[in-house]
């Protein structure tokens, strides 16, 4: 959906309110067959390009769980991945192949760890304790990853290159 409030007197000037925000409520008791995706505001109709490619992002990342998605509310890293994800697939590093191979065979045990890794602020015990094993565990994991891919994941900026990769490749 492409909606518009109150016209401004410039691009230069701010909306009062997001419409989307005034809207979302409303949308929200539409029936459970309905999918929605919604733009941000945009200054004039010059615009709707663009905001027509915004609904089209928030209604990608529309669910029968999450029914009603605006453009704004959509995670900044799901945005980038999902933009850049079928692009990047071919620029994909040579060890993301090396890195799913290994990964499939520990049946996505060290991608598991990686994601728990990230979301425990890079902290090995929280990590083992989520994960129920022991620290030696995500060492070990770390060690296996390095050995065969030739990247620290226990670094920051490998453990975000790494996760990156994960995402754009698509990998669960």
């Amino acid at each position: 959906a492409i909606v518009s409030g109150t016209r401004r007197k410039s691009g230069w000037t701010a909306p009062q309110s997001r419409i989307a925000d005034r809207i979302y409520p409303a949308l929200r008791k539409i029936g459970p067959a309905a999918l929605i995706g919604l733009s941000g505001d945009v200054p004039s109709t010059s615009h709707v390009p663009q905001a027509f490619r915004e609904a089209r992002m928030a209604l990608d990342f529309a669910s029968v769980g999450n029914r009603v998605v605006t453009y704004q509310g959509i995670p900044f890293h799901q945005m980038l991945v999902a933009q850049a994800g079928n692009d990047m697939r071919s620029a994909l590093p040579a060890w993301s192949q090396k890195f799913a191979e290994l990964d499939n065979r520990a049946r996505g045990a060290l991608s598991a760890t990686l994601r728990t890794y990230a979301d425990c602020d890079m902290n090995v015990l929280k990590t083992a304790k989520s994960l129920s094993v022991h620290p030696n565990t995500i060492y070990a994991r770390a060690q296996r990853i390095k050995d065969a891919i030739q990247l620290n994941p226990l670094n920051y900026h490998n453990l975000t290159e790494i996760l990156l990769v994960i995402e754009c490749r698509g990998d669960p």
